[in-house]
């Protein structure tokens, strides 16, 4: 997630939202260069981290640290992010990422996610998370404070071949940030178009989720 600051006011944030405290992010901001460990964090990714976790400091804290710590630890999807050249760039046509205009009844974001490539050789799921990262985090730069995020997620161009491309040392990373570091607050995760081979998907994945996201997932 990049420091996208340039047209961003958090004092007009402190003006519209009760809940966003300034001691709170003067705390955040101490605690924060106490930490040698992290880089820069600008106003606006603050509050990205903060409004995630409902105005909560120690909970933000804890996301903070899994954010840097997970994404360090996760080359193979938070490096080499460029989308125009190679190995990326390939990759952009096997699966569609798309913020929807609408909105759900409570105000939350939704986006949409389908293979759209069915050659399961062309998939790679590296790749396809780091896609993934990169439409979120410049769809975060237009709506950072949403009140949440709904995920649909298509099967219908899932394969046995897709299978393949899953393991369980992906899946547990993949839970693992979800879970505690993604700055957004996921509301709901909908499986359409459901098939065998995605239920044999949600079964290795559910070993490594929560309670909390297992019950978002319908």
């Amino acid at each position: 997630m990049e420091d996208y600051q340039a047209s961003f006011d958090i004092e007009k944030e402190y003006l519209k939202n009760a809940d966003l405290k300034r001691e709170d992010v003067k705390l955040l901001r101490e605690w924060i260069e106490n930490q040698s460990k992290y880089p820069e964090i600008s106003d606006f990714k603050l509050l990205l981290f903060i409004h995630s976790c409902y105005y909560d400091v120690e909970r933000t804290k804890s996301t903070i640290n899994s954010y840097y710590e997970l994404r360090a630890n996760w080359p193979e999807v938070f490096r080499n992010r460029n989308p125009s050249i190679l190995p990326l760039k390939p990759h952009l046509d096997v699966v569609v990422k798309w913020p929807l205009k609408q909105k759900t009844s409570e105000g939350y974001r939704i986006m949409y996610l389908k293979i759209v490539d069915n050659d399961y050789t062309k998939y790679d799921f590296n790749q396809q998370q780091k896609m993934f990262y990169n439409v979120v985090d410049l769809y975060l730069r237009t709506v950072a404070n949403c009140e949440g995020f709904v995920l649909i997620l298509d099967a219908s161009g899932v394969t046995w071949g897709h299978l393949t491309k899953f393991g369980i040392f992906q899946s547990r990373k993949l839970m693992t940030y979800l879970q505690e570091a993604f700055p957004i607050r996921l509301k709901a995760v909908h499986l359409i178009n459901v098939n065998p081979i995605v239920d044999k998907l949600f079964f290795i994945a559910r070993i490594f989720m929560i309670k909390e996201l297992y019950e978002l997932v319908s």
